[in-house]
């Protein structure tokens, strides 16, 4: 499911300005809505800028070195 953080805040800023032309107030229920998708694209937007940001760091690979600490002589003893 490919969302988009703009379609919840879009969709928030609407459904406010409707609420401005009509001159009507919010219910509870409407606001409380508004609120959960604002939050919604909020997390969305985090969740997408972690995303970005371990695909970047994901390019750049720590250099590392093996270590062995077994007998790679054949097991004679020196």
């Amino acid at each position: 499911m490919n969302i988009q953080p703009s379609q919840y805040l879009s969709g928030v800023r609407d459904e406010m300005k409707r609420f401005v032309r009509m001159q009507k107030r919010p219910s509870v229920n409407e606001l409380e809505g508004m609120v959960t998708r604002m939050n919604t694209g909020i997390a969305l937007t985090e969740e997408l800028e972690a995303e970005a940001c371990l695909q970047k760091d994901g390019s750049r690979r720590p250099h590392l070195t093996l270590i062995t600490n077994h007998d790679n002589n054949g097991g004679d003893a020196a």
